[in-house]
């Protein structure tokens, strides 16, 4: 024979079974799950699982029984017995069932959970059933190929399968784990977390059964949210056309669009159906039936793995975002549901944890997570932009809170230190002006000068009764004031700078004006304009007449304060951004004055406007009477 008609053909170890089985299985828990999923492709419409723990009197065992259509000697021959054969491809098309497996390797999973196995099955018009044992120590050998590996077979009354019917038993022994109650509850919920709950299949039934745990006892369901706060619904249409619906009845959204643009090839997921469900605050187990946030892929009714927990990268932008993104992945529940028929290039990896990647898995991803972007944009939107506002509002009012509790607490020791000296200038001129008399010394001169010490002594007295009462108020309470003696002893505060600038401050208020009001939000917007307009009137050069207005009215139930000077006006490229933060232009200046106040206003249901040209700058604040907050 030439040397190139000479062929070569591979010879498998019998240590294959163990790298099929044992180690390519990652976990138990998988490996009953893969030998329930064989029950379904069997026509099972119910299949039993039994895990009897070790113990020290018992050595445990795990049986899982199906009623499905069992196999014939030729059967297990031309399947079961041949690694890598199955012939639920070619099922696809025609089955009652999509079968879930492909590779013909499952069965091997129940090396993953004991050293032995014993499969008894018969089909409908079998008078007996066969059982062919099974122990997977002897594939141990590397030397031996799989093939010489013997298992013996032998027949058994048709009794051993319930009902005389069909179906098929599988019972493992000497088992490789130990089942305690944490791997017991990890089964259960890795059984519940198979089933597709949008869409489980409705022809079959799973029961846990484990002896002396009733709690772990029962039929398995999948696990159902309660009703989220947002929910999308989306499907691909034929052609690729894109269906998506957006329900949140408490933020008042509801939006449906019949072709949503898509940049991923959605002609490759034509059928594909799935839901995005989002809570606004983090969900109980209650809410939740304990199931972890995440977005599953489940293909026709069972549970497939991706590729990772965090396969569409939630969780990593999160983390890109230092914790600020606007979905927050343990508020999101994702089902997405594909089918083998129509996306049958969606397929798994031999491991069954992650998807062979190709073209179809990444039109999947593209598409799934512009669908995430769309949630993302209305959260954004409605929920976490407007909460940053209500935030940066509390950050203002915590800010002048603290500066005013600072206030106060300076107010205190400054009380404290002037008022003595203030008594001891009073004593000390009353002093001066009955030894006057005493001298009989009678000056007009001398008589005005002491009137001055005494009015300025109860001025400064005044002031610093004024400064403690403003600066132990709050932020938040609203009382019962007189507002435009409020008003005009804010004035007052600032009138001597005023005097000494050569500005006129006038204030033009009613004799009465009683208000509901907040006291620090008042203080804070009046001290901040007319401080203001004081610093845009000292810059100003020239000689010309500088004034400044403080005007109170009442329009229907809003008290409106008007500060107006005639200063220079604002520049052009202040103007836009004025209440926005750090935009002062003034050197030495924060630039938070007015951004602070705009806040607070709008905190208490107000407003803030101004009008400025060359000549003159108007601010005009409205707050409303009554406000509780």
């Amino acid at each position: 024979m030439s040397p190139e008609n000479q062929k070569l053909t591979f010879e498998a170890s019998a240590y294959l079974q163990r790298l099929l089985g044992r180690e390519l299985i990652s976990t138990e828990e998988l490996a009953v799950v893969e030998l329930v999923k064989n029950a379904y492709d069997s026509g099972a419409e119910r299949v039993v699982v039994t895990i009897q723990p070790q113990t020290d009197r018992e050595p445990g065992e795990i049986i899982i029984r199906d009623d499905g259509q069992g196999m014939s000697l030729s059967a297990l021959r031309r399947i079961f017995m041949f690694a890598g054969y199955s012939e639920r491809p070619d099922e696809v098309e025609n089955a009652r069932r999509i079968p879930t497996g492909e590779k013909g390797i499952g069965r091997f999973a129940a090396d993953k959970l004991g050293h032995e196995i014993s499969v008894t099955t018969k089909t409908a018009d079998a008078q007996q059933a066969l059982r062919v044992e099974i122990n997977w120590d002897l594939f141990e050998s590397r030397k031996k190929k799989f093939n010489e590996i013997r298992v013996p077979y032998r027949t058994v009354g048709a009794s051993e399968i319930r009902g005389n019917k069909s179906g098929t038993i599988l019972r493992v022994t000497r088992l490789r784990a130990r089942w305690d109650r944490r791997k017991l509850e990890a089964l259960r919920k890795s059984l519940q977390d198979l089933l597709d709950p949008r869409n489980p299949p409705t022809d079959f039934q799973i029961e846990l059964q484990v002896p002396g745990a009733v709690a772990l006892t029962g039929v398995i369901s999948p696990r159902q949210l309660a009703e989220p706060d947002i929910n999308v619904t989306f499907s691909i249409q034929r052609g690729g056309k894109v269906r998506r619906a957006l329900l949140a009845p408490d933020l008042k959204l509801k939006e449906n669009t019949d072709n949503a643009g898509s940049s991923a090839d959605t002609s490759l997921l034509v059928g594909l159906r799935g839901q995005l469900a989002y809570f606004l605050k983090k969900p109980n187990k209650s809410q939740t039936a304990g199931s972890v946030p995440s977005v599953r892929l489940y293909r026709d009714g069972f549970r497939v793995e991706p590729f990772g927990q965090d396969w569409l990268g939630v969780a990593e932008k999160k983390a890109r975002r230092a914790g600020h993104a606007h979905v927050v992945p343990s508020h999101l529940f994702g089902f997405i549901s594909i089918s083998r028929k129509r996306q049958e290039e969606l397929r798994h990896t031999t491991s069954r944890e992650t998807l062979i990647d190709n073209e179809s898995l990444q039109a999947l991803v593209t598409f799934l997570r512009e669908q995430l972007s769309y949630l993302e944009n209305h959260i954004k939107t409605v929920v976490t932009e407007p909460r940053w506002k209500e935030s940066k509002v509390r950050q203002a009012a915590d800010f002048e809170r603290a500066r005013f509790q600072t206030l106060g607490i300076m107010s205190v020791g400054l009380a404290h230190e002037l008022r003595q000296p203030l008594q001891m200038i009073r004593s000390e001129a009353d002093n001066i002006r009955e030894r006057l008399e005493n001298l009989g010394v009678k000056d007009n001169q001398i008589r005005e000068s002491q009137q001055s010490i005494d009015s300025n002594v109860e001025r400064i007295d005044r002031n610093i009764q004024n400064i403690a009462r403003i600066s132990s108020g709050s932020t938040e309470n609203v009382e019962q004031i007189e507002l435009a003696n409020f008003a005009r002893e804010q004035c007052d505060l600032l009138r001597p700078r005023c005097n000494a600038l050569g500005i006129a401050l006038k204030a033009k208020l009613s004799n009465k004006h009683p208000a509901q009001i907040n006291v620090m939000t008042v203080t804070t917007v009046m001290l901040n304009l007319i401080q203001n307009a004081i610093d845009a009137l000292e810059t100003q050069e020239g000689n010309h007449h500088k004034e400044i207005s403080v005007v109170l009215t009442k329009v229907k139930n809003n008290h409106v304060i008007e500060v107006s000077d005639n200063g220079p006006g604002i520049d052009d490229d202040v103007r836009e951004n004025i209440f926005r933060q750090f935009a002062s232009k003034k050197t030495g200046g924060w630039g938070v004055g007015l951004y602070n106040c705009n806040l607070l206003v709008k905190s208490h249901g107000g407003s803030i406007t101004f009008k400025s040209k060359r000549g003159g700058t108007t601010f005009r604040v409205e707050l409303p009477d009554s406000y509780r907050g």
